[in-house]
């Protein structure tokens, strides 16, 4: 989910990424939203995350041996692309919409939904 620094909702995306880890669904999640940032011509973000081990993966020297680098060089590229200015750790109570995003996502025939304005199951969380 994109909002900008009032908290307002700018975009936001489901997608459906199949049986993985919290790891490799994080770092699926960052991709494809920076990604979308990039279509939309969006620049400049801060990425929060609430998972200190993807915070730290991709602030440390990629190791060409781990089991996910194509996935986190992906995400390394389109950060530098991109001109996030700071990717931060947040706690999981205040990461709702994106968990909520994710829940639809598993329950969705559809591969990807971009979301122009928030669905009303999300309402709630505002």
């Amino acid at each position: 989910k994109s909002g900008n620094d009032k908290g307002d909702w700018v975009v936001g995306f489901s997608r459906k990424i199949g049986r993985t880890d919290s790891l490799q669904a994080k770092l699926w999640g960052i991709r494809e939203g920076l990604k979308l940032a990039i279509s939309l011509n969006i620049r400049y973000l801060t990425v929060e995350l609430d998972a200190m081990m993807v915070v730290h993966l991709l602030k440390m020297p990629l190791d060409d041996i781990h089991l996910l680098s194509t996935l986190m060089r992906d995400c390394l590229l389109l950060i530098v692309e991109m001109g996030v200015m700071q990717i931060q750790h947040i706690f999981r109570e205040s990461n709702k919409c994106v968990n909520h995003l994710a829940n639809l996502a598993q329950n969705s025939d559809l591969d990807m939904v971009v979301l122009n304005s928030p669905p009303a199951s999300l309402l709630p969380f505002f």
